[in-house]
């Protein structure tokens, strides 16, 4: 019931209740707070966004958690420059440098003793990182504030082929294991998507790349064959028939994305492959897989 009740209460009350709480039970085991993705140990959170900003987690919904700009500074520069030295100072004095790190899962709590650690570990995540090819949308779902996103990314709403081969180089260079093509906007809205994930698989062969669609779009053949290039395709088709879809999704046409991700699973048996992985996800939990 506890639970329910906070539910009920404004975002900012319940995440300053969160954060209260974490700190009462960090000092009171003489503990501090540690982020595995400015430490450079998660293998998804930190997110390349479409203006070559770069945010310290998957959820910068307002910003606050830009630590740097690819147009500027190398990443090795921004992961050792001043705004994330300073997130890393702000967790080890026990306090929240942005909203989203009291609910983030890469926030670790530690032993004190283990502080120098804490603040001496930047290097670059080459587990996984995330990118943002566009912050544009063919949906308005209701509980999205595109107009936000896009005052965000200072005009650069999606990635050209020169930034896309700038980022397949950085991948390379750092020998990133995982990427997650996706973000803010709808991965497959570009129409050179698939020119997109040639560059990167040309430079990175072997990366496993994941990314998450409304499915809507997978309806051209070039943007199957880049479909059709990936590891693991999440398909958000909140429903399912159209009646259920059209309360949240608004303009998604759940026949439309069905039978695409049917097409897609279709060539991809064809072809004898068994990438890419596809998941559907709806509202309440996962419905289909192939």
């Amino acid at each position: 019931m506890l639970r329910i009740l906070r539910e009920l209460l404004p975002s900012k009350l319940r995440n300053s209740l969160r954060e209260k709480s974490l700190i009462r039970k960090a000092v009171a085991q003489n503990e501090i707070f540690y982020c595995r993705a400015l430490s450079g140990e998660s293998d998804y959170n930190i997110c390349i966004n479409s203006d070559l900003t770069v945010s310290c987690n998957c959820q910068d919904f307002d910003g606050s958690g830009h630590i740097g700009d690819l147009n500027s500074h190398t990443l090795e520069q921004i992961f050792s420059g001043p705004t994330a030295n300073k997130f890393r100072s702000l967790l080890a004095a026990r306090k929240f440098p942005i909203p989203t790190c009291s609910h983030c899962s890469d926030l670790k709590a530690i032993p004190a003793s283990e502080v120098n650690v804490a603040l001496s570990k930047d290097h670059v995540p080459d587990n996984g990182i995330m990118v943002e090819n566009t912050v544009l949308c063919n949906l308005r779902c209701h509980m999205c504030n595109r107009e936000k996103f896009m005052e965000l990314r200072s005009g650069k709403l999606s990635l050209s082929l020169s930034d896309v081969e700038k980022i397949a180089l950085l991948l390379k260079e750092y020998g990133f294991k995982r990427l997650l093509y996706f973000n803010l906007g709808e991965p497959f809205l570009p129409t050179d998507i698939l020119e997109q994930i040639k560059i990167i698989r040309k430079y990175n062969p072997e990366i496993r790349i994941i990314t998450s669609t409304n499915g809507q779009l997978l309806d051209k053949s070039n943007k199957i064959e880049a479909a059709l290039m990936m590891d693991y395709i999440f398909v958000s088709l909140d429903g399912v028939n159209q009646d259920t879809v059209s309360k949240y999704q608004v303009g998604g046409n759940f026949e439309t994305a069905y039978q695409n991700i049917a097409t897609l699973v279709a060539e991809r048996n064809k072809l004898g492959k068994r990438t890419p992985i596809v998941k559907w996800r709806r509202l309440l939990g996962q419905v289909y897989k192939q």
